[in-house]
């Protein structure tokens, strides 16, 4: 390569600013990566040799060397033995593979099947700006906030080459020593289950799916609370389960209306989630919990019990899962191992035959939780960061939910319905008659405002009026803002809907 023909190249370069901090040779890496990124120096360009670049530059050449390096590492720079340095060319466009016709897929028609519409699939059709607003009541957070300094130390300290030799991967039921701990951070919380009752689970979710394949067939009959989780509907629905959807009042579920269907249904498995039901934030009395165990025993139903929340009750004391006054191992208890890691692992408990079942499900579809991922929940119960995380994140959520309601309660028309938890991370709002949900939410978008409507939690027909807002991750006084602009385009809409109802005639009677 002639020298002249990478003159150009050093003279941009020296003219380049080093700017930011940090070693030499990364900020002369970065200015040279400029000048390619800008188009200063085209693809193709002739580069000078490393001692021309040090001497320009006044750096060494282990410096100027290193700088290569880097770039060449990032793919702007290439190489060409006996010949010099050039900026690399852009690298070329893989193809798309070409897709195959309608008449080569022909045959899928033979496993095509009608499919029930899904609650999630309601949600993915919703505007994209619900996730966009200033004003974001759109999610409950999958976990807390900052992780603590001690928690990041204990993951950073993970030291894992030794015990993984001693691991074996198909131990599907979970690490024995963290089903342990499992067991001890439940008995903090007054539950009492030994570690031989522990199956860890990629999900809270996933072990109702478990539920599912191993003890529901095709056409039975399930009942839950109407509204609910999205996800537990659309499980429940794509197993190919008829769905009751039993409703609620401020006691939780109608126990009274179970027992009713009970009579003309044969339900295989009841759906609950006693405390912080998602997305009403209600709890289920105690008289309800004993008459639920109570028709549990008379028709031999199977009890999933979701604790999406726990430990998350932010005023009071919090009641005990059903899983604890259960007395002949008819419930299966499911909830997130903490709610405040960057981690979506579960925690099952179940008894007996039952918990064979579900651990045989779990081998047959993934032999068992990531080992990886048990080995740092393991260390970081060890370090006490699972108990320091979970009482952080009640902290937080706890002031976001008072604040929310507060909000609410100052700012809603009296027209306006919603429920008073004392625990998770959401509240449950009903419009009145003649009003519709998914209108507000257009009108609130507009504003930068964002919720889900009910529709999206019905198992029923009976929510259009009804939408969840959820704490999401703003601080107070931007909930508490939010939720004051809220207030006015509620009061205009009701306002707006009360004057254009049209009132029908009162025929004459001759």
């Amino acid at each position: 390569m002639a020298i002249d023909q990478a003159q150009p190249s050093l003279f941009l370069i020296k003219n380049a600013p080093l700017k930011g901090s940090g070693p030499l040779y990364l900020r002369v890496a970065e200015a040279i990566a400029g000048l390619i990124d800008d188009g200063s120096l085209a693809r193709g360009a002739a580069m000078p040799r490393v001692r021309d670049l040090a001497e320009g530059l006044t750096v060494s050449i282990v410096t100027a060397h290193h700088a290569y390096r880097v770039l060449g590492e990032r793919g702007l720079l290439a190489g060409r033995p006996g010949v010099g340095t050039f900026v690399a060319e852009p690298p070329a466009r893989p193809l798309d593979a070409p897709q195959p016709d309608a008449q080569s897929l022909a045959w899928q028609e033979a496993f095509n099947r009608p499919k029930p519409p899904t609650n999630l699939g309601y949600i993915y059709r919703l505007p994209q700006t619900c996730s966009q607003a200033q004003f974001p009541f759109f999610s409950v957070p999958a976990y807390g906030g900052e992780l603590h300094a001690a928690t990041k130390r204990a993951m950073r300290r993970i030291a894992l080459d030794a015990e993984i030799g001693g691991i074996h991967p198909t131990d599907t039921q979970g690490l024995p020593e963290l089903r342990a701990a499992i067991a001890n951070h439940l008995h903090a919380e007054g539950i009492e289950a030994g570690a031989d009752r522990v199956l860890v689970t990629n999900s809270y979710e996933e072990s109702l799916v478990l539920t599912l394949l191993s003890f529901c067939h095709e056409g039975d009959a399930v009942a839950m609370e109407d509204p609910n989780q999205f996800c537990l509907i659309d499980a429940a629905r794509m197993r190919g389960l008829k769905v009751i959807g039993i409703p609620m009042d401020d006691k939780g579920m109608r126990t009274d209306l179970l027992e009713s269907v009970a009579a003309r249904e044969q339900i295989r498995l009841v759906i609950t989630t006693p405390r912080a039901q998602n997305p009403t934030g209600l709890e289920l009395v105690a008289p309800r919990r004993q008459h639920l165990m109570e028709l549990a025993s008379k028709h031999n139903w199977l009890i999933f019990e979701c604790d999406p929340f726990a430990p998350l009750t932010h005023r009071g004391r919090p009641q005990l899962p059903l899983f604890c006054g259960d007395r002949d191992g008819r419930v299966i208890y499911a909830r997130p191992v903490s709610r405040g890691l960057l981690m979506n692992m579960g925690a099952t408990v179940a008894t007996g035959r039952i918990l064979e079942h579900l651990v045989h499900a779990k081998d047959i579809i993934d032999r068992g939780s990531d080992v990886f991922l048990q080995l740092v929940l393991k260390r970081l119960f060890e370090a006490g960061s699972i108990a320091r995380q979970d009482q952080s994140m009640r902290r937080q959520w706890g002031d976001q939910l008072a604040a929310l309601v507060g909000a609410v309660e100052r700012s809603m028309p009296h027209a306006v319905r919603w429920t008073r938890p004392r625990a998770g991370g959401a509240l449950w709002l009903t419009l009145p008659e003649g009003c519709s949900s998914e209108t507000l939410l257009g009108r609130a978008l507009d504003k930068g405002i964002s919720f889900i409507p009910g529709r999206a939690f019905a198992v029923s027909d009976r929510h259009e009026r009804s939408f969840r807002l959820a704490i999401g991750t703003m601080p107070p006084a931007k909930i508490m803002e939010g939720v004051k602009r809220l207030g006015a385009v509620v009061a205009q809409y009701i306002a707006d809907a009360q004057r254009s109802r049209v009132r029908s005639p009162i025929a004459k009677v001759s």
